[in-house]
């Protein structure tokens, strides 16, 4: 997979995971919604890396 097709899938994620709403009153949600947030903030972290990758 080129980096391209990488970042737009992250993206994707990263919408997804923005779009879910936690439904706190739910059995183990909390531990959803944090491991969801770890998640997000990894997939951020790669687009940025690939885009460094990128420029030099």
């Amino acid at each position: 997979m080129i980096p391209v097709d990488v970042v737009r899938r992250l993206r994707e994620l990263i919408t997804a995971i923005d779009r879910r709403v936690p439904q706190r009153h739910r059995s183990g949600e909390s531990v959803i919604a944090d491991d969801a947030a770890r998640l997000r903030a990894k997939a951020v972290q790669q687009i940025e890396d690939l885009g460094r990758r990128q420029q030099g």
